[in-house]
């Protein structure tokens, strides 16, 4: 928690924003924390170094209401995208290009890891129903999601000093829009999902190898892909709503760039 209030603690730079501006700064600062607070409430093991697609899953809707808050902010300041500066308009691009090759790149993972459940699914079939045929289980290669999160980088604070006014508002809230991916999945690796699936695959091969029955490790196997299904399909479809999202608003603010100052 120490990082969360750090991330979102205000950097007081000289012009100071008016009073209203600050109150919606820290009613954005405060649903952001209130959302990162439950977050870590429902985790069931925040310590541990595995993600679980259902952690993901909630980050992606953190996400979400981070990315509605920083909308809603920008509103209630009265400053929208045809009239941000060209720096605020670099930063919010660089995030959103940043959150789409994220996006995509996480998106593209968990095909594949669709993939690999099918084939393992597959091979469990063919050894239990045809005696003279063997197709071996082989372990789903996994995907570094804390990567793909942690391309979003937080603002330079040299950017920040010679702005003021509804432009430091903006930047402040930029600051901790972008810190919220990296911090989702600090020090985590692997999915915690797969690596049940891939402890069973590792029994059931062994177990074959020395002529044990592996009926056992087969049944776990068929449970795990379950969870794992059901737990799938439903990062699949925050990340395309994530993503649909970010590619509206990158692209309106790529109209707003083309166009020349009023």
């Amino acid at each position: 928690m120490v990082f969360l209030v750090h991330k979102l603690a205000f950097h007081h730079h000289s012009p100071h924003p008016s009073e209203a501006f600050l109150v919606s700064l820290q009613a954005f600062r405060s649903n952001v924390s209130n959302s990162l607070a439950k977050l870590m409430l429902n985790s069931s093991d925040p310590g541990s170094e595995l993600l679980s697609i259902k952690w993901l899953h909630e980050c992606f809707e953190v996400l979400s209401i981070v990315n509605k808050a920083f909308a809603k902010l920008v509103v209630e300041i009265d400053y929208p995208m045809t009239k941000w500066e060209v720096s605020c308009m670099e930063e919010y691009l660089s995030y959103s290009l940043s959150l789409l090759d994220s996006l995509n790149s996480i998106s593209y993972a968990l095909s594949q890891l669709r993939q690999a459940r099918v084939l393992l699914s597959h091979a469990l079939s063919v050894n239990k129903s045809f005696s003279d045929k063997f197709m071996a289980l082989n372990k789903i290669m996994y995907k570094n999601f804390s990567n793909d999160l942690k391309v979003i980088k937080g603002i330079g604070e040299s950017k920040r000093k010679s702005v003021g006014g509804k432009e430091l508002v903006l930047h402040e809230a930029l600051l901790v829009l972008k810190s919220i991916g990296s911090w989702m999945v600090e020090n985590k690796e692997v999915l915690k999902e797969i690596k049940g699936v891939n402890d069973a695959v590792e029994c059931h091969v062994s177990a074959t190898a020395n002529g044990k029955s592996a009926d056992h490790y087969a049944q776990q196997l068929q449970g795990r892909f379950e969870v794992i299904e059901k737990a799938q399909t439903g990062i699949e479809g925050a990340v395309d709503l994530m993503f649909s999202y970010s590619l509206t608003v990158g692209n309106e603010l790529i109209h707003t760039l083309r166009q020349p100052k009023q």
